[in-house]
Parts: structure tokens; C-alpha cells; sequence
């Protein structure tokens, strides 16, 4: 396991300390291969803190100044999210986002609120990181196209970067008037896709509303209110097919805007990551064990379980059936993923017998507003026999962005662990009892043995073992420290954590 912390972790307190508080990051990403100076947004005293990423392809230094830190990105860093956690010796901020991406990138500059005065770009690749502060602030840019140039611009905002923001995207022509926008596209970030009609300058407009609607009349805004426009009219990838591999050489086809033939794509072994070294964006596969077939594959047979399919509903009112081989009394877990994978379907699930009787019929597994839309479902063969799975639009929409991936298989025992923070702070000699919880999937009932992984010697830990759904886990530390920890149960472990310990 790897992780990199830069600073000393045993810290003496000082009187002036406090814990770290940090809402954003900002610029909040950068370029694979670049140094970036970030500036926090928040409250850290002392200064310097101590500087924490599981990743080692980022490299980070306080600098002399409060507030700012210098990020080294590799050349070779996978293009993605990255969480940064900073501590001192009383405590730990949340961790906060940064991603890493391909293009060149520039930090917007005021003041461009109005369209006849906006930032002038001569470039058509490359990703803009900005804030929309104060309350009201729009931001203007402006960039020349040719005829039938297509230009994707995409926001990354509130979904990745926990900006409060629902932001608003326009194309404007040179006599100011919106030919083109949206509002919400990956979740409250909006993107589209514009062709030119002629040559020209054409701004891109870029203002929002509070993420969490209020009674405020007018533009929200402010130093959280932090965003990524990507700009490009080169290759932009949204997807590839199939969405799931069993080996990351696996041939996968490319979804997208201004792809080239032959498009090269990498694919990262340890996180199913999918990029294009001279494209834009990136997107992600699932690396499974057993059979994963194409849509047309899975349409030719009756399948053996388990099997992943990749498919996509482009009609409207389509929809996809798959005939699978199921045997009585076993039970099967049937999951279908398309919110998740950043498609704007509405998955709705239906077993049919070979009658044409339905049996089961699912939709979410939570609602738009408590969890994601994708479907979960528990499922028991009533015979042995040949049954025939459907998968549908809800609202019967359909495009060519509306993939989904369907996953069936039979349901083992299984578990995960979690807990309610990811920071916890004692004192030296007291006994701190974390409680965790074990979410018991499919009958599980195996005895589970916790542990914590990356404390020092100077920190004492009790494993426990439980065979029901909860436990706690007893840690006593004999010197003052601030480190980050995992807890191991099974196989299994809970995200990263942090513990303080003070004198």
C-alpha cells in the first residue's frame, strides 16, 4: 500500500493551533506534467501543515506563504480524481478533491462578466479553472471556430469537486445572442456540444445557481464556488464499449466527439481508468473475472451466469431483452449500472419466465434525491430453466449516450465495512473505541477479525472479531501523533482515515 505524506507526522501542539479547515482547492486540478501553485480556501494554522495523498503520483510541498501549496504532477499520472487531506497536531481537514488532466491548462482572469468584454482565447484545447466569486460573478470566454468545427465544453463542478454550484453553460454568437446551452448534463454540471456555422468568435458563458436551492433571487457565487471548463475541439472521450473487460488489452471502442480513427486509448490496470494521451476527458471500465460480451454478443445465445453485458438503448422506447440460463432456488444478483457510469439513463429492470410472465420488475435502488438511480435487485430462479432479462429507459428515452451495463450474477456472501467519520482524535493513554459498521450482503454470517493498518508502534490496537453488524475497535496511543489509517476486516477495509492524538 502506498501513500505519501509530506511532513513530519508526530507533531508537537502549539498554543495557536487549530483543526484544519479547508473547503477548496484552488486552481482545483492540473495538467499530467505539470507544477501547479494551489491556494487553499479555509482556516490552517500553523503553517506548514502536514500534506497527505494516498497517491504517489502527486507530489506535494507546503511553501513558504500560508495557504499556498506547490503540486508536482507526474508525466505519466492517470487522468482522474485525487483526494489531498491537510493536518497538524490537533486534527484533520476533510479530504478535498483535485483532478489530473490532459490538456494545457490556465486559470480564468477578471474581469470577464460581460460578453463584450470577455477572455479572450486564441487556443481551442484546453481546460479553463475558475471561480464564480463573488455572488452574481459570470464568467465570459471567447475563442475562435471555423464552419463546421465541433466544440465540446463541459463543466466539472458539483460532481466531482463538491462545489456548491448548479451552474449554467451558453454559447453566444458575436451579436450576443444564446444559440446553444445547458444547464444539467453529468449530474448539476452541464456540457454540450456545438458545431459552428460560420467563422467567428463565440463566447462561452458560464454562470449558477445555488447547488441547494434557497430563496436567493439572482446568480449565487463565492470562494467555494470553484469549476473546470474544458474547452476542446479536438478528440473528447465520454465512454468506451464494452464497459466492462477481463483484461485491460481487452479491444475497446471509443464514445465521443472529434475521435479519430484508430484512436489510441490506456487503460490503467488498477482502477479500470480509460484515456487518450491527445484527447480529452477520460472514462472507466470495469475489469471482471468472468464472460463480458457486447450487446450483439449476448443477443446470439441463451448465457451461462455470470455474465457482464454492455449495451445502450439509442431508440426511444427500445428495449434490450437477453435470454440467461438460471437454475431453481438459486439466488442471483442482478445490478445494472448507467447513472453511475455518467449516462443519463434511468435503468428500469424486468425478469420475464418463458411464458412471458413477469416476475420481477426493478427500478432504483434509492431515489433521485437519497442515492443513485441505478438498479440492484435479489432475484430467486423459481425452476431451472431459460428466463429472459429486459432493460429499459424508465421514460422511455433513448440516445447514443444512454449505455448501461448489465452484470448478473450468483449471490455470495458478502460484506463492507464502513464508519460514520473519517477522522477521530484522543489523547495520549486514553483508549479510543471506533464503532463500525458491517453491512452483511447475501446471508453472510462469517466471523470477521478487524484490525487497523498504517499506525506506528507507538499505537496499540485490540483487534476484535464480531459475526454480527457492528463492532468497535479499541486504539490507545502512548505519544502525540497525527497519521492516516485504514481498518482491515476480511479482505475488506474502510476508506482512508486519520488519527489525532494530543497531549
Amino acid at each position: 500500500m502506498r501513500y505519501l505524506v509530506i511532513s513530519f507526522l508526530s507533531i508537537v501542539a502549539t498554543t495557536n493551533a487549530a483543526v484544519p479547515s479547508v473547503t477548496s482547492f484552488f486552481p482545483p486540478g492540473g495538467q499530467r506534467g505539470s507544477k501547479v501553485t494551489v491556494t487553499l480556501t479555509g482556516k490552517v494554522a500553523p503553517w506548514p501543515p502536514v500534506v497527505w495523498t494516498r497517491e504517489s503520483d502527486l507530489n506535494i510541498r507546503p511553501l513558504k506563504k500560508s495557504g499556498q501549496l506547490e503540486v508536482t504532477i507526474a508525466k505519466d499520472a492517470v487522468p482522474g480524481l485525487r483526494m489531498i487531506r491537510i493536518a497538524n497536531a490537533e486534527g484533520a481537514s476533510d479530504l478535498r478533491p483535485f483532478l489530473i488532466g490532459t490538456l494545457k491548462e490556465i486559470n480564468e482572469k477578471e474581469s470577464n462578466n460581460d460578453f463584450r468584454q470577455p477572455m479572450k482565447l486564441d487556443e481551442t484545447m484546453l481546460t479553463v479553472n475558475g471561480q464564480l466569486s463573488p455572488r452574481g460573478d459570470v464568467d465570459c470566454f471567447s475563442l475562435p471556430l471555423k464552419k463546421g468545427q465541433t466544440l465540446v465544453a463541459s463543466v466539472t463542478a458539483n460532481e466531482q469537486l463538491a462545489s456548491p454550484m448548479d451552474a449554467v453553460l451558453q454559447v453566444l454568437d458575436e451579436k450576443g445572442f444564446v444559440v446553444q446551452r445547458n444547464h444539467d448534463f453529468h449530474g448539476l454540471d452541464p456540457q454540450l456540444t456545438f458545431t459552428a456555422p460560420r467563422d467567428g468568435r463565440y463566447v462561452i458563458r458560464l454562470f449558477c445557481f445555488p447547488a441547494s436551492p434557497n430563496s436567493t433571487i439572482g446568480f449565487a457565487g463565492g470562494a467555494d464556488y470553484v469549476y473546470r471548463l474544458t474547452m476542446t475541439t479536438g478528440p473528447y472521450l465520454e465512454q468506451v464499449t464494452p464497459l466492462a473487460i477481463q483484461k485491460p488489452s481487452d479491444v475497446l471502442s471509443p464514445i465521443g466527439w472529434n475521435l479519430p480513427s484508430g484512436m489510441k486509448l490506456s487503460v490503467d490496470s488498477k482502477t479500470g481508468a480509460v484515456y487518450s494521451p491527445t484527447g480529452a476527458s477520460s472514462a472507466k471500465v470495469l475489469l471482471d473475472s468472468h464472460p463480458c460480451l457486447s450487446e450483439e454478443m449476448a443477443r446470439s445465445r441463451a448465457l451461462s451466469l455470470p455474465v457482464t453485458i454492455s449495451g445502450r438503448i439509442e431508440e426511444k422506447s427500445e428495449i434490450d431483452a437477453f435470454r440467461i440460463q438460471a437454475t431453481a432456488k438459486q439466488r442471483y444478483v442482478i445490478q445494472v449500472d448507467g447513472p453511475d457510469l455518467r449516462s443519463p439513463i434511468d435503468p428500469l429492470l424486468t425478469v420475464l419466465d418463458d411464458t412471458g410472465k413477469e416476475i420481477l420488475r426493478s427500478d432504483d435502488r434509492g431515489s433521485r434525491r437519497t442515492g443513485p438511480r441505478d438498479v440492484l435487485a435479489n432475484w430467486t430462479a423459481p425452476k431451472t430453466g431459460t428466463f429472459t432479462v429486459q432493460v429499459r429507459d424508465l421514460y422511455e428515452h433513448g440516445g447514443r449516450l444512454y449505455f448501461y451495463r448489465l452484470r448478473i450474477t450468483k449471490a455470495e456472501p458478502d460484506f463492507a465495512l464502513s464508519v460514520k467519520s473519517d477522522r477521530f482524535t484522543t489523547k495520549v493513554g486514553k483508549p479510543l473505541e471506533i464503532p463500525i459498521t458491517i453491512s452483511r450482503l447475501n446471508r453472510s454470517k462469517q466471523a470477521i477479525t478487524l484490525t487497523a493498518e498504517g499506525l506506528p508502534k507507538t499505537v496499540m490496537v485490540m483487534p476484535v472479531t464480531s459475526t454480527g453488524k457492528t463492532a468497535k475497535l479499541k486504539i490507545t496511543a502512548s505519544q502525540p501523533l497525527s497519521v492516516p489509517f485504514r481498518i482491515l476486516g476480511g479482505g475488506k477495509s474502510t476508506g482512508d482515515l486519520w488519527l489525532t492524538v494530543t497531549k
